[in-house]
C-alpha cells in the first residue's frame, strides 16, 4: 500500500546584496523516504535532495522573480507530492 504525502516549500530571503534564498522543505508523513527537487517554473534548480527526518534544505541565489516549487520523488511505499507555487522577488 502506497501513502499518500505532502510537500510543503518555505523560502526565506537574505538579501544581503547577494539575493541568496534558502528553500526549506517539509515533507509528511516525516518517515517518508524519498528525494526532493526544486524548481523555478519548469526549470530544475536544485536537487535531487535527500530527505531527512521529513526536511529537505536548498541555498539559491536568485535574482528578481522566481515562481518555485518542490517536487518530492518518492522512494518505496510512498507517494509523490509537489508543493503549492511560491513566488519570491529578491
Amino acid at each position: 500500500m502506497v501513502k499518500a504525502t505532502s510537500t510543503t516549500l518555505t523560502v526565506i530571503p537574505f538579501d544581503f546584496g547577494t539575493h541568496l534564498d534558502i528553500s526549506i522543505v517539509r515533507v509528511s508523513p516525516a518517515n517518508a523516504v524519498g528525494t526532493v527537487v526544486l524548481k523555478d517554473g519548469n526549470t530544475t534548480i536544485g536537487g535531487p535532495q535527500a530527505v531527512f527526518g521529513g526536511y529537505a534544505f536548498f541555498i539559491n541565489v536568485l535574482p528578481g522573480t522566481h515562481t518555485l516549487t518542490a517536487t518530492f520523488i518518492p522512494g518505496p511505499g510512498f507517494g509523490p507530492s509537489t508543493s503549492n507555487p511560491l513566488t519570491v522577488t529578491n
